[in-house]
């Protein structure tokens, strides 16, 4: 199978979503697949991007943006330059778009060359679209989204007419591998032995609660005098002074001298094993949370706001570490249930590892999906 895919921001400076496409095509690579990457952005992620794929070819856009205009004219010329040098002879071959924004450049070379074309929802659905992406997406065979939560709301949104396919992300458990020595792991981060260690990693954007999150500390601060926490991440949807106001409010709350400011961080697996919980305070409907099953594998328990994704992620199993989004009071009360966890409960690390484990291994996700690229190509265009 020849698969052309299309990613915007190959670059590990984002997010989940840009992950996990380089975890997915590798791993199609791997299994004898061709995979032709086409990108808009430059990004860190590209070096290994090359050492698997047939080529890599960048464009300006994959849309045409009606605030520049010269955007038509680049969107034309990287059609027409796409459609000369990308192999479609096979007959095997289809386009997987990353994202629903990046469909309107596919959609027509998918119509021109009839050739399947495959889009991952790892957003949610959006309250308006614009015309060309209102038609791209009719355009699209077979779709796979990342949560049934995040299915619904684009069955709900009526946008779309083909197939909704769930596939949860996955990863690698060597890749997140629990801590063998906590206590020199702390040392290294220059954390207490008694610390409750309480941690974010993820975006800095408002969307994602992290205001309720250093409330609720603040709140569980008498009760927990040793804690930190620890915040890693920076703004990707707002402004960069957002992390300014963070830290004002952490000054206000008179917790500051409690809450460590860590930028991005490359390796996020050190920050779930040198940690008591992971939190993930989302205020929107989050797709499909890497975070926590990433944290999980770490064996470190996940506290979750109730909302899109992250409560099929937890399962029945741990629901109970669930709160209500925006609801500082509610995170409170869920993380004085299970900050004591290492004493009271000890084999819940590793209860947590072989749960996701079991749920959300990468190699049993990149099974299905290829399974829904193949069958995708068998059923041809409509």
């Amino acid at each position: 199978m020849h698969i052309i895919v299309l990613e915007k921001y190959p670059s590990s400076k984002r997010g989940g979503q840009e992950r996990s496409l380089l975890d997915v095509t590798r791993q199609l690579a791997q299994r004898g697949h061709r995979i032709t990457l086409v990108h808009q952005n430059e990004g860190d992620f590209l070096e290994q991007y090359r050492s698997f794929c047939d080529r890599v070819i960048q464009v300006k856009g994959f849309a045409i943006s009606p605030r520049d205009g010269r955007s038509t004219l680049w969107f034309l010329q990287d059609l027409w330059r796409l459609l000369r040098q990308v192999d479609f002879g096979n007959q095997e071959t289809l386009i997987y778009a990353n994202q629903f924004y990046d469909l309107p450049l596919p959609a027509l070379i998918s119509r021109l060359k009839r050739i399947p074309l495959v889009c991952h929802f790892r957003l949610p659905a959006p309250q308006a679209i614009d015309i060309q992406r209102s038609w791209s997406l009719r355009q699209v065979q077979q779709f796979i989204s990342v949560s049934q939560a995040n299915r619904q709301g684009w069955l709900e949104s009526r946008l779309v007419r083909s197939p909704i396919d769930v596939v949860h992300n996955g990863v690698l458990p060597e890749q997140f591998e629990p801590s063998l020595s906590l206590v020199s792991l702390r040392e290294t981060w220059q954390l207490s032995q008694g610390a409750r260690v309480i941690t974010y990693v993820g975006r800095l954007d408002r969307r994602k609660g992290l205001e309720t999150l250093i409330t609720a500390f603040a709140k569980i601060l008498p009760t927990y005098p040793n804690s930190q926490l620890l915040i890693a991440g920076k703004p990707l949807l707002d402004e960069a002074t957002y992390v300014d106001e963070l830290r004002a409010f952490a000054q206000k709350l008179d917790v500051d001298s409690h809450v460590r400011f860590l930028g991005h961080i490359n390796n996020a697996r050190e920050a779930f094993q040198v940690s008591d919980v992971t939190v993930v305070p989302s205020q929107w409907a989050e797709p499909c949370a890497r975070v926590i099953i990433e944290s999980m594998t770490a064996g470190t328990p996940v506290v979750a706001s109730r909302s899109g994704g992250n409560v099929e992620l937890l399962g029945e199993t741990y629901a109970p570490h669930l709160f209500e989004a925006r609801n500082a009071d509610s995170l409170a009360a869920v993380l004085e249930m299970t900050l004591d966890w290492r004493s009271q409960r000890p084999e819940l690390g590793s209860e947590l590892r072989q749960y996701a484990t079991k749920r959300f291994h990468l190699l049993d996700k990149i099974t299905a999906i290829e399974q829904l690229l193949l069958g995708t190509l068998k059923r041809g265009l409509a």
